[in-house]
């Protein structure tokens, strides 16, 4: 939650890139300290090199870089079975080149205790056979309960090779990665008083990765690159088709859950290319783009096939789109000195969804495709070294996710109709430093924000299920 938004507004990035197209092996959540260098956290204006749609900030990941002979292992515990292990190793083979190996692995049961729970219990009495009568279902409340079916475990392993100083290429990598990640699905609400079992999650995932850097001219010009390719399963199942309170006891309903064995099968590629130019010492233009395209397909392994004017169609077989494209245009300078610090940057968004979807006894295709063009700037200016004040604003879009107009294919229906976020982002600060000797240093900062949302995408009830639609205003202040 930055400055009072949240979820997909705030955009999370590893080394600069969209984490979502890194194959799904990378997560803020998993990522163990061992494997980061850093965290950098953007309240305001997001950079222009991050050239994608982060509405409301946005949180950079920067990873650890070894290219000498090196090996880091670290193991953590805790409880609730927790476990957590990381390892780093690379290898200088000459003064060019260097190859690397990384992973973690994480585990843990979180089976922790839950207090003042909505409990569903069901009173019964025995008949003249001795079979139990149901009487009634009443809601209780329990101070401690213990969670149940709620682990978690997560992999990823990446091997790279990297090379420097090549006559056509400052840096260039190359990396190759796989990763896992498990998830029992204990329950969609816990206020709904009772709990699933035997729903669970699984995504694997193969990721490729090229980067390279090029400067000319002195370093004045600067070209970089990289591009992912990655191909992805989503699987979600469900056996156990009875509801149970958290007393492990069965609760029984007019129907039995319906099981579940769908997957969402995913191919992706994503480029980033930028061109920067330094025009002096304290002047600098950069022109960026972000391109992206997934294609997968939704599958139900139990009922894959329909029938259409008397003949059978396979539904597993009909391929989704989603393109987007993020095209930035940034300059910044220093001016006065270097005391005022100036960026003025533009942006233009664009996104195309396309689906074959079967409807009334044909197979339509469904298309939304928008664009949007945003703006801002950011100053800051230093009266001394230790005090400054800064100010920006950004007329921020973000473009909705695969998720949010498809739906999940489980419990969240699709929405063609979604429109682009569109936020006005106001922000103001003043920052003071004092330093007492050497011993002692005092850092004090004010910052005011505004954001001004319009259309905000907001998970809502459908019916039994959910659906990403747009709010037609939200405003935080802070």
């Amino acid at each position: 939650n930055l400055n009072g938004l949240q979820g997909n507004a705030v955009r999370i990035y590893i080394d600069g890139f969209p984490v979502e197209y890194l194959g799904g092996g990378y997560n803020l959540n998993n990522l163990p300290g061992g494997v980061i260098d850093r965290l950098e956290v953007y309240k305001g204006v997001v950079p222009a090199d991050k050239a994608t749609d982060a509405l409301g900030g946005a949180v950079n990941i920067v990873s650890r870089k070894l290219y000498d002979d090196k090996i880091e292992l670290s193991y953590q515990t805790g409880s609730y079975n927790t476990h957590r292990a990381s390892f780093l190793a690379s290898k200088k083979v000459n003064q060019r080149f260097a190859f690397t190996l990384e992973g973690y692995y994480n585990y843990s049961d979180n089976d922790f205790l839950m207090g003042n729970v909505r409990n569903i219990v069901v009173d019964s009495i025995p008949d003249r056979f001795g079979n139990g009568l149901i009487t009634s279902i009443r809601v209780d409340t329990l101070n401690r309960v213990r969670r149940f079916h709620d682990a978690h475990r997560s992999s990823f392993i990446q091997a790279g090779l990297h090379w420097s100083d090549l006559s056509w290429a400052d840096q260039l990598s190359f990396t190759c990665n796989f990763s896992n990640r498990f998830d029992e699905v204990q329950t969609l609400n816990i206020a709904q008083g009772f709990a699933l079992l035997g729903r669970t999650g699984e995504t694997t995932a193969f990721n490729q990765s090229l980067n390279y850097v090029k400067r000319f001219f002195d370093k004045k010009l600067e070209l970089r690159y990289r591009g992912v390719i990655s191909n992805s399963i989503q699987a979600t199942k469900n056996d156990f088709l009875n509801r149970i309170n958290w007393n492990k006891e069965i609760i029984p309903a007019p129907r039995p859950l319906d099981s579940l064995d769908v997957e969402t099968e995913g191919f992706n590629h994503a480029h980033r290319f930028s061109v920067s130019y330094n025009i002096n010492e304290n002047q600098r233009l950069s022109v960026y783009n972000f391109y992206a395209r997934s294609r997968f397909f939704r599958k139900d392994n139990r009922n894959p096939f329909i029938e259409l004017d008397g003949e059978l169609i396979n539904r597993n077989e009909l391929p989704s789109f989603f393109t987007k494209n993020v095209a930035s245009i940034d300059w910044s300078g220093d001016l006065f000195d270097e005391k005022l610090s100036s960026v003025l940057f533009g942006k233009h968004y664009f996104y195309n969804a396309q689906t074959i979807v079967p409807f009334n006894n044909s197979l339509p295709n469904l298309e939304v495709k928008d664009s949007e063009m945003g703006y801002g700037g950011a100053l800051k200016y230093e009266f001394t070294n230790r005090f400054f004040i800064r100010g920006s604003y950004e007329f921020a879009v973000r473009i909705p996710t695969e998720r949010e107009v498809y739906g999940d294919f489980i419990n969240i229906n699709s929405n063609f109709n979604l429109i682009p976020e569109q936020s006005d982002n106001f922000n103001l600060g003043i920052a003071y430093e004092k330093k007492f000797k050497k011993a002692l240093r005092i850092n004090t900062t004010l910052d005011g924000f505004i954001r001004d949302t319009k259309d905000l995408i907001w998970l809502t009830p459908d019916g039994a299920f959910q659906q990403f639609r747009n709010n037609r205003a939200v405003r935080s202040l802070g």
